[in-house]
């Protein structure tokens, strides 16, 4: 009963370093509505979101380009070819979909605010992780990159990050200089009207983006609704290779409480022996 009252004891503690990762929620509209076009809008803490879901859903017959694929893990989309390919096949000659990390949803807003550590952006991330309380998901560190209205760079700079494009400002890569410590966690892509949120856990040192993601707005003579060019790229910064902070999972708190009382057992029945 005592080596019984030890394993139990020993095998709860090993149990508590076993942790879930954040508890992902998903910002798009899920189950019978998934789908490219689908709208959610919801309030967290007051505040208002419309997200639409964009993920590209591949060309027929085009085996290059078989469309984002759905994670049931992060609640979003990644590309199966997250590297940048210029010579790429797809709808616009280039490579379009190809991007980083999680397609997390397209955000209808005029601003993407990663200046405001508890701002709407910052409110939205906590949401996706299941943050909550001290666990709250603040912007401590961040840069964006402007990109001009003329286009007519290949690469713009904000200190040590790079935003480049070689073909047209609708996708590209991003990355930063070799003596950086900083990596991106999050990143927004932002252009018209809206902008695409994206995860990457780990953390990485470089990437690459696309507006595919993105529409200009439709006017009232029925024009827009296009991929637009891209106005700026924000980094949500942490260092590489960071994965999201751990959260213990409610079953492993309670194998960690068994541990305890079968500590605490046989603590109270060596006493009793030496008494």
């Amino acid at each position: 009963m005592k080596k019984l009252l030890i394993l139990i004891g020993l095998s709860m503690i090993f149990v508590t370093n076993a942790w879930a990762g954040y508890d992902y929620k998903p910002l798009m509209v899920w189950g019978d509505a998934r789908g490219s076009g689908s709208v959610h809008k919801f309030k967290i803490s007051g505040k208002s979101y419309t997200i639409t879901d964009r993920h590209q859903t591949g060309i027929s017959g085009d085996s290059d380009n078989p469309g984002d694929q759905f994670s049931d893990t992060y609640k979003g989309y990644y590309s199966l070819f997250p590297n940048y390919n210029p010579n790429g096949t797809d709808m616009n000659g280039s490579s379009f979909d190809n991007f980083s990390g999680f397609y997390l949803g397209t955000i209808a807003s005029k601003n993407d605010d990663p200046k405001a550590a508890n701002g709407k952006l910052a409110t939205l991330i906590s949401y996706y992780l299941g943050a909550t309380g001290d666990d709250t998901f603040t912007i401590t560190d961040f840069s964006k990159v402007e990109v001009d209205s003329t286009h007519k760079n290949e690469e713009y700079h904000n200190k040590d990050l790079t935003v480049s494009s070689p073909d047209g400002w609708k996708s590209g890569k991003w990355g930063f200089s070799g003596n950086s410590s900083k990596a991106v966690e999050f990143y927004t892509v932002k252009s018209a009207q809206e902008y695409a949120l994206y995860y990457i856990n780990p953390a990485k040192r470089n990437g690459v983006w696309t507006t595919a993601h993105l529409l200009t707005k439709v006017n009232v003579n029925g024009k827009g609704g296009n991929i637009p060019q891209l106005s700026h790229f924000s980094g949500i910064l942490t260092t590489p290779g960071a994965p999201g902070n751990p959260v213990p999972e409610p079953a492993t708190m309670i194998l960690f409480g068994f541990g305890l009382l079968g500590i605490a057992g046989i603590c109270k029945k060596k006493n009793r022996l030496f008494a």
